[in-house]
């Protein structure tokens, strides 16, 4: 059975989309199936992205290491020059930090409550909502030694 994914957007998130996609290069990294990309497509926001491959199409899933790489290969970048947005500490923030990949953790929904156990595992900037994406993204690049 598919997975169904929902319908609507996070509050605030087309914006930010576009605002980060007329400045950097945007890549789509999830553990879902094709059909995230028809939903997508039909809310307005996947022409924003360069890369759509998901792990449904590359055949390695998130928490491995190899799911980051793969990305980190296609788009010819480094981790240094990557900021990674994800929801969940342990398939995104962590691994992504293990690479060298900075991070930003959206914390909500139900992997919300999880908690760093190490300071290895804390995400570079911890956001709550997706209008503090621009800020954290600014913060970070600003707080680098090297400048996206």
């Amino acid at each position: 059975m598919s997975k169904v994914y929902p319908r609507k957007l996070i509050p605030g998130i087309k914006e930010v989309i576009r605002n980060l996609y007329n400045k950097y290069t945007l890549s789509l990294a999830d553990n879902a199936n094709a059909d995230i990309k028809n939903v997508l497509k039909d809310l307005g926001v996947l022409q924003y992205f360069s890369c759509t491959d998901i792990s449904d199409d590359i055949k390695i899933s998130k928490p491995d290491c190899k799911f980051f790489q793969y990305y980190l290969d296609k788009l010819s970048t480094e981790p240094i020059e990557t900021i990674f947005i994800g929801d969940r500490l342990d398939n995104d923030i962590i691994p992504a930090k293990v690479l060298g990949i900075r991070t930003i953790w959206f914390k909500n929904g139900i992997y919300g409550i999880l908690e760093p156990k190490s300071q290895s595992e804390m995400s570079d900037v911890i956001i709550e909502n997706a209008f503090e994406i621009l800020n954290a993204v600014d913060y970070i690049e600003s707080s680098s030694v090297y400048a996206l």
